[in-house]
């Protein structure tokens, strides 16, 4: 009997399955062998010090890096950390950060599958659908359709590639998804109101702005950012494309049309200009443009990306701007109120950024925004839309492919659109194109969108399983049907239930048998265990033995590298000595130059320093060894044995040693 036709009640209970078959598929994806490998990921290690500093001061309103305000993110990620050590009791470390991005994801995947299911009910009144006639045109069958939605939409975003490896590794991007998921379905199911009666749902409006606020406390405006690209710009492009929104008056839409086409070309042209071309400032203010010509064909094809990117939304824009349009996008916006959905979580990010700077003072936060904005703000990078559409089309697994096959489907059958439709569009590729003018081209900053790509994929998977491949072209009905007979969900079972068991045995114990080297955990324990006695016989026949000079942990530091990963597990600051390439404020303070190092050997003795065994293949770094340039410059550099390996620079994977430094 097919997935779509068993029988099942339709209740409470059903969601109650659902959810607790979805908590299980979590738990086994995220929550096995949480500890078994320590911390690797640079952003993990940042977040899990940052918390060990909080927790030490007691202090919940500023984030620290030695003692040195550390704003690069709002609290929210690290207020969950701190809440589960007062749980646990101890010092907060790699348990209650992993603990808390698994937590996260779950989440995501749990409000998935509740909002998909809820807007997959409106999918039933498009033409298109099926739902309306033969053996699903009741709406106990559409119910049924909406949970296999549910269903796909919540099992393909929790076994995704990158969404499952956020969810295993301490990176707060995480947990904007159950917040975004929340706020966009509140604005659905406001906009459905909206269309079905004609007025305005306060309660998904105060559920919107609830979510957008957990949305602005978890990452600032980027998670703003995709709500206004699945939520509104789903209502945007509603009313810029579909029919029910069309000028009928005679020949209006196509001069219209005419004028958005110029507008779209406009706005590509002035894009493929500044793509193409950096800005400097001169002078009094002069500007000189210069030529980009680093990798120019990667630069070029980037370009003509952005540049078509552009065309779309001035195209967009150029029939928003034809009155029928535009006065039904206004009235959608005006019954789903953008402004309070969007400013209030910005007027809550403001209003902690304030008491920060009451703390800090006003010129450190302005600092800090100063820089936020110039390391994640990167405006028209030529290579941003390609890394993107790389981890667009690997990054949810399954839910990638269907999206994907969904997206051309759409565009090439152009059916009738519903709400649900147009936001899952919407989500997906308004998402890309915000994060490929706005960003610089890192995968997990897509984060955010991976549901936009579960909720299609959810749709275009219960369409199939329950209607086979009659919803689809006829060129494809072929393939379609000779896979009906063998039961599409099957596949797709088959293949969300190969990516759990794998993703659950990699992040569990596959990551510490194969690349255990990766996590400085055993190297530093064993550097912090010399010195230390031992027992060499329990009975006490024997003596204590001692293995070395002690390693005094404040007198750590790591030499033309850094990762606050070393500062976890010593429990205190490991000094970064020589050029880093970090910023000081994100290192938690300056560096130490070998003359400072030289100054404080002279007065309080010998440093241990981590230093790589040979230097990363990059035009920064000298190509002599680093121990070589210690030794000329004066310093006396002795090898420490450790049993324990590391190796830094990802997959590159260069040994690092441990080494005392003195002075002749």
């Amino acid at each position: 009997m097919a997935f779509g036709r068993s029988c099942f009640g339709l209740g409470w209970r059903t969601w109650a399955a659902d959810l607790i078959l979805l908590l299980v598929l979590c738990l086994v994806v995220y929550f096995v062998g949480l500890t078994n490998h320590g911390l690797t990921n640079w952003q993990e290690s940042q977040r899990a010090l940052v918390v060990q500093e909080m927790h030490a001061r007691g202090d919940w309103l500023v984030p620290t890096i030695n003692n040195q305000p550390y704003l690069a993110k709002p609290p929210l990620f690290y207020w969950v950390q701190l809440s589960l050590n007062k749980l646990l009791g101890g010092t907060p470390g790699e348990f209650e950060l992993r603990f808390a991005a698994a937590l996260g994801g779950t989440l995501g995947v749990l409000c998935m599958y509740i909002v998909a299911r809820r807007m997959a009910r409106d999918w039933k009144r498009a033409p298109w659908s099926g739902l309306r006639d033969g053996c699903i045109g009741t709406d106990r069958d559409s119910e049924r359709f909406a949970r296999i939605t549910g269903l796909w939409a919540g099992a393909t975003l929790a076994t995704g590639i990158l969404y499952a490896r956020s969810s295993r590794i301490g990176e707060l991007d995480i947990w904007i998804v159950p917040f975004v998921i929340v706020a966009i379905g509140a604005v659905h199911a406001a906009w459905r109101t909206h269309i079905d009666r004609n007025r305005t749902n306060f309660v998904a409006v105060a559920i919107a702005i609830a979510a957008g606020i957990g949305a602005a406390l978890a990452k600032g405006p980027p998670g703003v950012l995709t709500i206004v690209t699945g939520g509104f710009g789903a209502i945007a492009l509603w009313a810029a494309y579909s029919q029910a929104t069309e000028d009928v008056r005679s020949h209006s839409h196509v001069s219209s049309d005419r004028f958005a086409k110029l507008l779209g070309a406009a706005f590509a042209l002035v894009v493929a200009f500044f793509t193409l071309v950096s800005v400097d400032r001169l002078a009094g203010g002069a500007v000189a443009f210069r030529a980009r010509t680093d990798g120019s064909v990667i630069v070029l094809v980037g370009t003509l990306m952005l540049a078509a990117i552009a065309w779309f939304l001035g195209f967009t824009l150029g029939r928003l701007l034809q009155p029928s349009r535009g006065i039904a996008c206004f009235r959608a916006f005006s019954r789903t109120h953008p402004v309070a959905v969007l400013g209030v979580p910005v007027l809550v990010l403001w209003g902690w950024g304030k008491l920060v700077a009451a703390r800090i003072g006003p010129e450190n936060a302005e600092a800090w925004a100063q820089k936020e904005a110039e390391d994640n703000l990167q405006v028209l990078v030529a290579i941003s839309p390609i890394k993107n559409l790389e981890a667009a089309s690997y990054g949810v697994g399954l839910a990638s492919i269907f999206a994907i096959v969904g997206l051309v489907w759409l565009w090439r059958a152009k059916p009738p659109m519903t709400p649900a439709a147009w936001i899952a569009v919407a989500w997906i590729v308004l998402g890309f194109i915000g994060y490929s003018m706005l960003g610089k081209g890192i995968a997990r900053y897509l984060t955010p969108t991976w549901p936009g790509f579960a909720l299609l994929a959810g749709l275009m998977l219960a369409s199939l399983t329950v209607e086979g491949a009659r919803l689809w072209p006829r060129a494809s009905r072929g393939v379609l049907s000779t896979l009906g007979h063998v039961r599409i969900w099957w596949i797709a079972a088959t293949l969300v239930l190969g990516l759990t068991i794998g993703q659950s045995w990699w992040y569990g114990f596959g990551r510490e048998a194969a690349v255990a080297e990766r996590s400085p955990r055993s190297f530093m324990r064993e550097l912090l265990e010399i010195g230390k006695p031992t027992l060499q016989n329990i009975a006490g026949a024997e003596p204590l033995a001692f293995n070395s000079k002690p390693i005094d942990p404040e007198r750590i530091g790591t030499f033309e590298f850094w990762t606050a990963a070393t500062s976890v597990y010593a429990g205190t600051r490991v000094h970064p000595v020589g050029d880093i390439f970090i910023r000081d404020k994100t290192a938690g303070g300056g560096r130490f130059t070998l003359e400072t190092l030289r100054d404080s050997i002279r007065t309080s003795g010998p440093w241990t320093l981590i230093i790589r065994e040979r230097q990363p293949n990059d035009a920064y770094w000298s190509s002599r060894p680093a121990i070589d340039r210690l030794h000329e410059a004066g310093f006396v550099v002795t090898p420490i044995e450790l049993e324990s390996k590391w190796s830094i620079d990802g997959s590159a994977m260069i040994p690092v040693h441990a080494v005392r430094v003195g002075l002749p």
